[in-house]
C-alpha cells in the first residue's frame, strides 16, 4: 500500500469538522529506531513501533516532498514468522543483519538499531468522505496539527499520480471548510519536527527538511 498524506499545523479544528462523526480516539506511543550512523534517516525511510505492539515501516519511494511513501506493518506478537519479509525490506533500506534473529529484541541486536525518537499525541479519527481520514493530533511538545491520509493500492506511485491525488485531497478538505485559517502546511513528518526541535544534528542528516 502507498500512502498519500497530507499535513497542516492549526491552532485549532474548523468548526465544520463537528459535521462528522468521530471514528476513533486514540492515544499512539510512537518509537523510532535507527542505526547509530542514522542510515534510514538519511535514506528517508522510517521504522517505528507503535503502542509497543506493531512494527511499522514508512519507506522512501522517490518522493522528494514526502507527501507519499510505502508502508507495510507487522503485529509485534508475530515477527518471528514475517523475518524473511522484514529482512527484504532491511535490505531494500541498504542495512544487513548481523546474525540471526527470532523476536523484536534479537531485531534490535542483528540490525544494530537504537532509539531515535518518541513521539506522543492523542489523535481523533474522522470519515469525511470513501477511502479519506482527516486526524487531529494534538502532539506532545509538537502542537496541533490535522492530517489527511489516503491508501492507495499498489506499492509503487509516480509524482504526477500522487500530486494528482494531493490535489484531489485538498480540493475536497477545501469544499467541505476543513482548512479554514490560520493554518500551515507541513511537509516533514513528526519525527522530524521532533528531531529539528529536540535533536537539531540528527534533523540535519535527514532526507526531509521543512
Amino acid at each position: 500500500m502507498v500512502e498519500v498524506e497530507l499535513k497542516y499545523r492549526i491552532s485549532r479544528p474548523s468548526a465544520e469538522l463537528d459535521k462528522f462523526p468521530i471514528a476513533n480516539e486514540i492515544s499512539q506511543e510512537d518509537a523510532y529506531y535507527d542505526t547509530a550512523g542514522r542510515d534510514l534517516l538519511r535514506r528517508g525511510n522510517f521504522l517505528r513501533i507503535r503502542n509497543s505492539g506493531r512494527l511499522d515501516f514508512k519507506l522512501n519511494l522517490g518522493d522528494a516532498s514526502h507527501l507519499y511513501c510505502g508502508e507495510s506493518s507487522f503485529p509485534l506478537e508475530n515477527i518471528a514468522g514475517k523475518r524473511p519479509e522484514i529482512d527484504d525490506i532491511f535490505l531494500g533500506c541498504g542495512l544487513k543483519p548481523n546474525g540471526e534473529w527470532s523476536d523484536f529484541a534479537g531485531l534490535i541486536r542483528a540490525y544494530g538499531l537504537g532509539i531515535l525518537g518518541r513521539i506522543s499525541k492523542l489523535r481523533k479519527e474522522y470519515r469525511v468522505d470513501e477511502g479519506l481520514k482527516v486526524c487531529i493530533d494534538d502532539a506532545c511538545g509538537l502542537g496541533i496539527f490535522m492530517e489527511a491520509e489516503r491508501m492507495v493500492e499498489g506499492e509503487d506511485l509516480s509524482p504526477d499520480e500522487a500530486g494528482k491525488i494531493k490535489a484531489e485531497m485538498e480540493g475536497k478538505l477545501a469544499a467541505l471548510g476543513l482548512l479554514a485559517p490560520p493554518y500551515e502546511p507541513v511537509n516533514i513528518g513528526y519525527l522530524e519536527l521532533y528531531l529539528m526541535r529536540f535533536d537539531p544534528e540528527a534533523y540535519e542528516l535527514g532526507r526531509y527538511k521543512m
